[in-house]
């Protein structure tokens, strides 16, 4: 079997060094003057709550939003979004109508466990 070698892997160290948590989204509001931009208040549990900027509004409202735990890249540095810092990032795929899927966890687990 031959290997093929891609230019875009990441390396295991790469990998682990993002953490993945499940956080409750606690609050949805609106950004001012973004079409695509909600501002989430999210708890991680033990680990406090965090602020995290997502352009996801186009595809689900406040309401379908708060409420939900999903998951979420934790660890990534402070970046400053519409005059709001962003601690983080959701995660979300797209289905086959290209609708906006959030990666929730399959069973009901604490806000906060990193994904391993």
């Amino acid at each position: 079997m031959e290997v093929v070698q891609q230019s875009n892997m990441a390396t295991i160290e790469q990998l682990s060094a993002v953490e993945l948590r499940v956080g409750l989204i606690e609050r949805v509001e609106e950004i001012e003057k973004s079409d695509r931009l909600y501002k989430l208040t999210v708890s991680f549990g033990a680990l406090g709550s965090k602020t995290i900027c997502s352009g996801i509004k186009k595809f689900f409202t406040p309401e379908e939003l708060q409420g939900k735990k999903v998951l979420f890249a934790y660890n990534l540095p402070p970046r400053e979004l519409m005059g709001v810092v962003s601690e983080g990032m959701i995660m979300v795929a797209k289905n086959e109508e290209n609708k906006a899927v959030l990666m929730v966890p399959a069973a009901d687990v604490p806000a906060g466990v990193r994904l391993s």
